[in-house]
């Protein structure tokens, strides 16, 4: 299962990537916005599947058999990448010897970082409210449910925050509330305020990751492709190691100092923000 989603994942992006390419427009924001609403449907699939004592199989059947109907439906659909401009690209790559951008290594750390910020609130947050905020487990499980609802709506209007902010305004600005979001959830006093702090930062995360896939299938160089694959294998290392690096260093200490982490993961994602100015010459644009 793993396989096969980490492989959908890659070529999804892939084809965000060709679509924005071909019609020069900001839409991959709307495209995870669906990603995300599938999560949120899924979840509350498999919820009412449990609360009607249904078999494990058939509730996996349920989620399986129409999302196959809508790939068999949707290949027809699919986008084709521009051979011209990967050739070109490709020859471009030889040239100047480098297998990678520099630009797409920050783009992979960023993707890296926010994939472990929200592998913390997934992983972490309901057991963080129960173990420290006192919270009833019912209250606690409205943890990744209130975060995934808030990123799926900010998705939505997600692309025409990119066209009036920036890209590269946007990013550093995402991380600064993410952070205020994340000191929230460790300053809080109750659950109630600990659950505001989980969709503040909601808020600023919701950008992120669709913004980075954007730009990084604008990078000189390499083919789109190529550079969601790169992207997507840096993410899903970084949920490989941190979510059990959390657990570990809460078993010698405290999980509310384990998270403290996220806090610098966010003041990581800041300083890397800052420097892509640097590098947008790399970038198929102006």
């Amino acid at each position: 299962i793993g396989f096969g989603i980490g492989l959908t994942d890659a070529l999804m992006n892939a084809q965000g990537m060709f679509y924005e390419r071909r019609y020069k427009t900001r839409s991959m924001n709307l495209f995870h916005a669906f990603f995300s609403l599938g999560g949120i449907v899924g979840s509350l699939t498999a919820s009412l599947c449990a609360y009607l004592g249904l078999s494990p199989l058939f509730s996996f059947l349920v989620l399986v058999v129409p999302w196959t109907v809508v790939c068999l439906f949707g290949c027809q659909y699919l986008q084709e990448e521009d051979r011209q401009v990967t050739s070109s690209e490709t020859s471009r790559a030889n040239t100047t010897k480098r297998a990678y951008p520099l630009i797409l290594t920050c783009f992979g750390l960023l993707s890296w970082l926010a994939y472990d910020i929200e592998g913390s609130v997934a992983e972490w947050g309901s057991v963080y409210m129960v173990s420290s905020k006192k919270a009833d487990q019912a209250v606690a499980a409205l943890v990744y449910g209130l975060f995934s609802g808030t990123i799926f709506i900010v998705r939505l209007f997600g692309d025409k925050l990119r066209e009036s902010v920036g890209d590269f305004c946007l990013l550093p600005v995402c991380s600064l509330i993410v952070f205020c979001g994340m000191s929230l959830v460790l300053l809080s006093a109750g659950p109630a305020t600990a659950l505001c702090g989980y969709v503040v930062m909601g808020l600023g995360l919701a950008p992120v990751v669709p913004t980075i896939f954007s730009l990084a299938g604008k990078c000189k160089g390499i083919s789109a492709s190529e550079a969601s694959s790169f992207i997507a294998i840096v993410a899903y290392g970084g949920l490989l190691v941190v979510p059990p690096t959390l657990g570990w260093i809460a078993s010698h200490s405290s999980l509310g100092a384990a998270l403290c982490l996220v806090l610098i993961f966010c003041a990581l994602a800041f300083l890397i923000s800052l420097t892509l100015q640097n590098f947008r010459y790399q970038l198929n644009q102006k």
